[in-house]
């Protein structure tokens, strides 16, 4: 080989190199990428979807009853024909959070599994998008309001995703 041919592969590599490295980087970054995060609510939903205990004072604290009631599942259920008791299974995927005029909108996906006596899955749903408009902060959370989009008909809008 001749010294240019060399120096071609040698400088070749090093570009490579960069280059891989470059990528890597930028990657990382794209993955590893956390969006706003003003509220935790993971706990608050899972108890409004999977509460047999029905609106009592402690879900008072943090919604209406309107929005329990459009949350709750148990209600839904409660004259299924199924092996009592049920059992109520969630599973929430927060897509991301946006502040829009001193509230904040979590958008979140949920896979959801009703389960009969023994266990035996009789109904369920998945990743259906949901938004949860919330006002206050971690230590008083208060879900004002939930819209479901998961009839397919009305796409999430796109200021939440």
């Amino acid at each position: 080989m001749h010294d240019d041919e060399i120096d071609n592969i040698r400088n070749y590599s090093i570009i490579s190199i960069i280059a891989i490295i470059v990528v890597v980087i930028v990657l990382y970054n794209y993955v590893s990428y956390n969006h706003n995060k003003y509220v935790d609510i993971n706990d608050l939903v899972n108890k409004a979807y999977t509460s047999s205990k029905g609106y009592d004072s402690d879900i008072a604290k943090h919604m209406s009853k309107d929005v329990y009631n459009k949350s709750n599942s148990y209600s839904a259920y409660k004259d299924f024909e199924c092996k009592k008791p049920i059992k109520l299974s969630l599973r929430l995927t927060e897509i991301n959070q946006h502040k829009i005029n001193g509230k904040v909108y979590v958008y979140m996906k949920y896979d959801f599994d009703v389960l009969d006596a023994n266990r035996k899955s009789v109904s369920s749903s998945r990743d259906i998008p949901v938004v949860f408009t919330v006002t206050g902060t971690n230590k008083n959370l208060y879900i004002e309001n939930v819209q479901e989009y998961g009839d397919g008909v009305e796409p999430v809008p796109k200021i939440y995703r």
